[in-house]
């Protein structure tokens, strides 16, 4: 084998093919604590077309994203087993602020597809790529020009929210 042709790569973890979406989610768990302690966090997945991204972080299949009534109040043990990241993670948040009027959660939910930017809360054809710009508030952050965002305060936002994006 000829050096010059070999990648070295660093991973935190590899799962196999028996992992399940309780694995994954145990190994990006501390980065939801991470947020509710007031820190940035970023879950991304990367990679072609039909490797499990969309398995990996929403996990469900479309019958799967009903949720509970507004009145009940979900049993964070209980989690379906197919779901994935994206609503576990906003299971725990939802529930750990929901007594903390001085915490708020908005969702966006977008997907970078060849190198173009799509909102898929309200452009259901993606017909309508956005642009990645720096924020105007003389800060080095990075904003997604035009990316609609919404509040969520229940477990049912979540869902409905998750589903919408899903169905687009």
């Amino acid at each position: 084998m000829d050096p010059a042709t070999i990648t070295v790569c660093a991973f935190d973890h590899i799962f196999t093919a028996e992992s399940t979406q309780a694995d994954v989610y145990a190994s990006v768990q501390p980065l939801v604590a991470d947020v509710l302690e007031g820190y940035n966090a970023t879950i991304f997945a990367y990679g072609q077309t039909g490797t499990g991204k969309t398995h990996t972080i929403l996990g469900m299949h479309d019958t799967e994203l009903a949720a509970p009534s507004r009145s009940s109040t979900p049993d964070l043990t209980l989690f379906a087993p197919s779901w994935g990241i994206i609503p576990r993670a906003l299971i725990q948040l939802v529930d750990s602020t929901v007594s903390n009027r001085d915490c708020t959660i908005s969702c966006a939910y977008l997907q970078i597809y060849n190198e173009k930017i799509f909102d898929l809360l309200t452009d259901k054809k993606r017909q309508k790529p956005l642009m990645l710009r720096e924020a105007l508030d003389g800060t080095t952050d990075m904003v997604v020009q035009g990316l609609s965002t919404y509040p969520i305060t229940s477990l049912p936002d979540v869902m409905a929210f998750l589903k919408r994006g899903y169905d687009l």
